[in-house]
């Protein structure tokens, strides 16, 4: 297992990136389901657990419950409230993170779902009822809608400059032109069941899962060129990107790994000091690690990965249970839980740097 992770770690490496010119500017249609927001913020400046931190956790109470999460959407944070059958976007901005933007779905969107991507200050996903792929820009305005090519096969995925729809079919891997409508075959597959499930370094490199016919999954990795195949990842891989840095988790004993660089350059790993659920962050070149310890209590152990240390640990009380992570910036991290003290969900901002370091 550990030389097929080599091996894939070193394909990718080797690939390296392509820089993507940045989209050209589109002139925005008036978007009616545009709500105004509320002028005023979230931030609760009495909390009890800010004063408990010494001011290094900040609380704002949402007022929202069920499942939500969080995307850093430029200089902004993009909310995503999503139920089985509607979700609400709202763009927060400033220090008390008060909303500028809303947007209602009549559908549910989680943004774990392959075919959610953010580009620049805008994103993009896939409308199942319309059948159209759907960008949007940093206020949630409609750019375009795209319709789902012909004889797709699970969801489309969108480049991140907003050129070409990959997709698959019952016997292919496609990639379609926006500009020209010229669809072309990346690759031929015909296994039991294909869905293209990501698109990483900047969209050099194309994932697919797909099912043998004993059902096994298995996830490939391929060249969004030329379709040649990479690597097929084991069991237990996770990858993000973030531009042309990526970062990898897989098991390794009774932890797990973590494997992060830049494409084309060296590679460094690290394995957490205590095993817990590990979360990349990205945009920050950081990662988190969140476990339940025997005093009842939830220790998050935060990682500098350009340093390769752990950089500050917080524990909460063992009802803390948080569920979505985003960095903020240099050494401050957002994280989602749903509080009793407000009875509803909270977001958290956490100044890692304010703490000694844990290491």
């Amino acid at each position: 297992m550990k030389k097929c992770l080599l091996l894939l770690l070193l394909s990718l490496l080797l690939l390296g990136c392509t820089p993507q010119a940045e989209p050209a500017a589109e002139s925005l249609p008036p978007d009616v389901q545009n709500q105004p927001a509320e002028p005023n913020g979230f931030y609760d400046p009495d909390s009890s657990l800010e004063a408990q931190t010494g001011g290094t956790v900040r609380c704002y109470p949402l007022g929202i419950t069920g499942e939500a999460s969080l995307l850093s959407l430029g200089n902004e944070l993009l909310l995503i409230n999503y139920g089985e059958s509607e979700t609400t976007l709202t763009v927060l901005t400033g220090e008390t993170l008060r909303p500028t933007a809303r947007l209602a779905l009549t559908f549910s969107l989680d943004p774990e779902t392959h075919h959610f991507r953010r580009w620049g200050s805008g994103i993009s996903f896939f409308d199942p009822q319309a059948k159209e792929t759907v960008v949007l820009d940093a206020a949630l305005r409609e750019v375009v809608r795209i319709a789902a090519p012909k004889d797709l096969q699970g969801f489309p995925l969108l480049s991140e400059d907003r050129s070409t729809l990959y997709y698959c079919t019952s016997d292919a891997l496609r990639a379609l032109d926006l500009e020209s409508g010229i669809s072309r075959r990346l690759k031929e597959m015909a296994y039991p069941a294909q869905e293209i499930t990501g698109a990483w370094l900047e969209d050099t490199v194309v994932e697919c899962t797909i099912s043998d016919t004993d059902g096994t999954r298995h996830t490939l990795f391929l060249s969004a060129e030329t379709g040649q195949l990479l690597e097929t990842a084991p069991n237990g891989l996770s990858l993000s990107t973030w531009g042309s840095h990526y970062y990898a988790a897989f098991p390794n004993g009774s932890v797990r790994s973590l494997i992060f660089g830049t494409a084309g350059e060296s590679t460094s790993a690290l394995t957490p000091m205590e095993p817990g659920e590990e979360h990349f962050l990205p945009k920050g070149h950081g990662a988190l690690v969140v476990r339940q310890t025997e005093e009842s209590t939830v220790v998050l152990d935060h990682y500098d990965l350009e340093k390769g240390i752990r950089s500050a640990s917080l524990t909460l009380a063992s009802d803390f249970m948080p569920w979505a992570f985003e960095a903020a910036g240099e050494g401050k991290v957002f994280f989602l839980n749903y509080d009793e003290s407000y009875s509803c969900n909270t977001l958290y901002l956490w100044d890692t740097a304010a703490q000694p370091s844990a290491a």
